[in-house]
């Protein structure tokens, strides 16, 4: 799974955000929650992910 300093997930983290601040800055309640649950839902698969392969382990 990609750490958080892959160039990959860094590019597709920030196009995440841009659509989250592009629905807000164009007062659009129901694109931002969207976008929002979209990064959320990725986020936590993404941890689950490198939990689930040891990333976390001390």
């Amino acid at each position: 799974t990609a750490a958080p300093t892959c160039p990959k997930r860094i590019a597709e983290r920030d196009g995440e955000h841009r659509l989250i601040a592009e629905a807000i800055s164009k007062r659009d309640p129901e694109a931002a929650e969207a976008a929002m649950r979209a990064h959320l839902l990725s986020v936590q698969r993404r941890i689950t992910e490198r939990s689930n392969a040891g990333a976390f382990a001390a």
